[in-house]
């Protein structure tokens, strides 16, 4: 790969770093899924409340693709080629 000894450190602790914080997001994506996949089969369910669930959808949707991308901005800056210009 072509890395120091330090930037491969500094890669697993950032991967670990953000591992660590994906499982519970995962988490949160799935269970709003899931609430809303349920009150979409249920014939009880008014809009109101569809579209509380599907707000939380996206809100879970957006914190996990936010972690992604620090996770994404953190890796490249320990990236020989992050230094120099597109």
């Amino acid at each position: 790969m072509g890395i120091t000894k330090d930037q491969q450190t500094k890669i697993t602790q950032i991967y670990q770093k953000y591992a660590e914080k994906s499982k519970p997001l995962s988490n949160s994506v799935w269970k709003a899924s899931e609430a809303l996949r349920l009150a979409l089969l249920s014939k009880k369910t008014d809009k109101a409340k569809i579209s509380a669930l599907v707000a939380a959808c996206v809100k879970a949707e957006t914190t996990t693709i936010q972690n992604q991308v620090q996770s994404w901005q953190a890796l490249s800056s320990t990236s020989p080629r992050s230094s120099s210009p597109s």
